[in-house]
Formats: C-alpha cells, sequence, structure tokens
C-alpha cells in the first residue's frame, strides 16, 4: 500500500536550485530511453501478470524522461533568464505531482515493485492505480488470496519480508537509473522535483508508520474493505509489515490473527501489534531514510567537472549515499558515477547490517562502451559486476556470511540514434540486489530498445 503524498513544500527548495555546478558552457542533448521489451524467465511465470522490475523501472524511467525532456523544451529549465529556467521547473514539478498516481508514475513503480514479487511467486494481484483515481489517498495492490500469502510466507520468509518494501526499493532505483543517465549522456531532462518527491514520499511514509495517523489509516482501510477480501491491500503499510515479519519469519501467517470484520486473516500491522523493539529499530530507519538526501541533485548539482590529461578533457562525475531496507535488515550504499569520454562507470559500496553482523560489498559498472574502434561496427557493451556478503538465508537474526556474485553483459548495435535493439544476459547466485526480484540464483536474459529522442 502506498500512501500518495502531496509534496507542495518541496516546490521552494527544488525550484530554488541552480544549473549543474561545475558545468561546461550547456550543450545538453536529448533524452535517452530504455524499452525493456522482453524479461525472461520471469514473463513466463505463469502468463504476463505484470512487468519485471526491470522492466517497471525501465518503463517509469523513460516515462519521466520524455516528460521532463519534453517539457523542457517547452520551457528550458537550464538556460535563459533566471525566471524562465524557475519556470521550466515549476511547469515540471507540477506535472510531476499530476501523474504521480497514474499509470508509469511514481505510485505505479512503486506498487509494480511490490506485484514483482508477488508475481515472482505466482501470486495473482492487481495494482489499484488502474482504478485512475490521481488524488486517491491510499493506493492498494488487492485481489490477493490470504492463502497465497500464508503459503509464500511458509515457503520463503525472506522474500515475504522484501515483498512489503519491495516499493520503496524499486523508487530509489528509479532515482539511481535516472541519475546515471543524466550524468552519462548530459540529457536536457531536469530531475530535481522527482528526485525530492521520492526522497520526502518515502521518509515521510516512514514517519506514518511510527506514528498514530498510520494507524488511523489502518483503521479506516479494514473499515472500509469490510468483508470483502479481495478489495484488502496485500500487506497494508508497508514498513510496519516489514518490520513485524523481519523480526518473526517463521511464525506463521495465520498467527496475525481474524479480520475485524471476522472473515479473513488481519493482515495490517498497527504500531500495538509490534514489540518495543521492533516500534525502536522502525524509529531508526525512520532516522536513517535522512541519509538519502545526501545528494548533490537536490540543490542543482547534477555533476561536478575537473579537468584532466594533458587535453584538459572534463571528467564529470557525482555521488550520494543511499539508506534502503532489505530482507534481512538494511542497507547504506555509497555511489559514484563518472563520465570521461567514452566511459561511463558507476561504482558502490555497500554495507549490509542485520542485527546480529556487517555485510559489505562493491558493484561496478560500465555503460555502453563504443566497440567501433574494435570491430568496425556501431556496437556498444555494457557490463555490471557486483560481489558481496549476506546473511544465510536473508534472517535478520543469522550472523553467518554467505558470500554472493552477480555478472551482467549487454550488446548493443545501433542503426540510429532513435534505434539501438540489445539483448542481454544477467546470472546471480542467492543474495538480495536492489532491483532484482529474484533471491534465489538465477539466470536471465531481456531484449529491448535504447533510444536517443528530442536532440
Amino acid at each position: 500500500m502506498a500512501r500518495s503524498l502531496v509534496c507542495s513544500l518541496i516546490t521552494a527548495a527544488v525550484l530554488a536550485s541552480g544549473p549543474a555546478q561545475g558545468e561546461e558552457p550547456l550543450g545538453r542533448h536529448g533524452v535517452v530511453v530504455d524499452l525493456p521489451l522482453v524479461d525472461v524467465p520471469f514473463n513466463l511465470l505463469g502468463g504476463l501478470t505484470s512487468p519485471s522490475m526491470g522492466q517497471s523501472l525501465g518503463l517509469s524511467a523513460s516515462f519521466y524522461q520524455m516528460l521532463h525532456g519534453g517539457l523542457g523544451w517547452v520551457l528550458d529549465p537550464y538556460e535563459g533568464a533566471w525566471w524562465q529556467q524557475l519556470g521550466g521547473r515549476a511547469l515540471i514539478g507540477a506535472a510531476d505531482l499530476l501523474v504521480t498516481n497514474l499509470p508509469l508514475g511514481l505510485a505505479w513503480q512503486h506498487e509494480e515493485g511490490h506485484r514483482a514479487v508477488l508475481s515472482r511467486e505466482r501470486i495473482k494481484s492487481f495494482n489499484g492505480v488502474y482504478r485512475f483515481e490521481p488524488f486517491a489517498e491510499v493506493v492498494a495492490v488487492s485481489e490477493v488470496a490470504d492463502g497465497d500469502l500464508a503459503a509464500f510466507k511458509a515457503r520463503s520468509p525472506g522474500g515475504f519480508v522484501r515483498m512489503s518494501t519491495a516499493g520503496l526499493e524499486v523508487n530509489l532505483e528509479l532515482v539511481t537509473s535516472l541519475s546515471k543517465t543524466q550524468l552519462f549522456y548530459k540529457t536536457r531532462a531536469w530531475h530535481g522535483f522527482l528526485f525530492w518527491q521520492v526522497y520526502l514520499t518515502n521518509t515521510l511514509y516512514q514517519a506514518t508508520c511510527a506514528n498514530a495517523d498510520g494507524d488511523r489509516i489502518t483503521e479506516e482501510e479494514e473499515q472500509r474493505e469490510g468483508i470483502n477480501i479481495a478489495a484488502r491491500d496485500f500487506t497494508g503499510l508497508d514498513c510496519n509489515a516489514w518490520a513485524y515479519d523481519l523480526f518473526r519469519p517463521t511464525e506463521a501467517y495465520e498467527a496475525r490473527g481474524v479480520h475485524p470484520s471476522g472473515v479473513g486473516v488481519r493482515r495490517y500491522r498497527k504500531r500495538s501489534d509490534l514489540t518495543v523493539e521492533e516500534r525502536s529499530y522502525l524509529k531508526q530507519q525512520l532516522a536513517l531514510s535522512f541519509l538519502n538526501f545526501l545528494d548533490p541533485t537536490l540543490i542543482g548539482w547534477d555533476w561536478f567537472t575537473v579537468e584532466v590529461g594533458e587535453g584538459r578533457r572534463p571528467l564529470r562525475w557525482n555521488g550520494r549515499v543511499r539508506h534502503m531496507a532489505a530482507p534481512f535488515g538494511q542497507t547504506i550504499h555509497l555511489e559514484a558515477y563518472g563520465q570521461y569520454q567514452d566511459y561511463h562507470v558507476a561504482l558502490g559500496l555497500l554495507g549490509g547490517m542485520n542485527r546480529e553482523q556487517f555485510f559489505p560489498g562493491v558493484n561496478a559498472e560500465l555503460h555502453r562502451f563504443p566497440l567501433d574502434l574494435v570491430i568496425g561496427k556501431p556496437v556498444t557493451v555494457s557490463a555490471r559486476a557486483s560481489l558481496w556478503l549476506q546473511p544465510r538465508n536473508q534472517r535478520f537474526q543469522d550472523a553467518h556470511y554467505q558470500p554472493g556474485v552477480l555478472g551482467n553483459l549487454r550488446l548493443a548495435y545501433a542503426f540510429s540514434t532513435a534505434f539501438e535493439p540489445y539483448v542481454e544476459v544477467e546470472g546471480k547466485s542467492p543474495g538480495w540486489v536492489p532491483g532484482n526480484v529474484w533471491l534465489e540464483a538465477n539466470l536471465s536474459a531481456r531484449a529491448g530498445v535504447v533510444s536517443t529522442l528530442l536532440d
């Protein structure tokens, strides 16, 4: 369940932010969109019930690229007098608020994160965004059976915990994806308002879970839904359900009790359902969520530029801190991105923590490196490698280390700037990777198209 938070207080801070610091003369290009058309084996799990995490991320990222880039052509947020830049940013910010609860918008992507985990378990669900209620206070993932949820928790406690916060996870992955594209390719799309919206929405959502307002929402929803099990959200307030199951991985789902209507399981968790330790842990996560605001793009620093080498060529770089809930507890990431000539690189240091232990990890990525000098064809290669230690079976209360690895390779052929089809293979060992729905070992193949538009 995602509570729609219209963060109008964002506007003053965001619109006042200046152009990218350290910027050479603008010379920005169009927007780069990535449309992931096929993702197998996920798309073959009991039919095409929902997009994979990668597909919903690609669709939402492409949607916001086009929205922000298109409005930037109407009123440029980067060039012209200060009032023109301010007007461009106000226009984009207003559009972001209007599309939040519409398909491909922020709430849609949040709910599709939940649904991807459910679909991975072959559990059918419905994204409430498709009811087209743009100003609804609550958007639910509904039409989920109690029996399916009970079997899911018994079968995969770690996956069940991850299900509750998958929406928060994929929204943060959206910010990372848009940031990398913006820095690597100097896109015209301005995302400042959206980034504020993601961070504030996630933090305010966690604050709602931790106070009386969350209990009010839970009680109102239970009363509204009555005996209609199909109308119920799959978990209620995400953070409360996550904390509850994080500490109780082996508790039977039915132990939640009977719904106030007398029909079905009482799915939703209130503060009174949590122990003192669990409420304290939830408040700790709320405090740590403010680490996400350590992001230079929030104050207009899209990137920093330094000149290196004999030719004094520009090196653009940026970075951020990322806090995220995990199936085993929490992670804090240090992310850095850099672009120098044809090299587009992302690096990350990961620190996972459960109740017992610290679990480090590292990530390195190379994006769309041209191979034409080697093979004489307009081919690009992208690659990613991740190494980590995580707790055994994704358990919050397990101090045993379990190593993991992920490898990804993508090849693309540029027939034109607007048509660059690609194929991609990704393999991983057991473990949690943000934006990847598989907690077990998996080998996936994907295909799609990258286009540079509005150039």
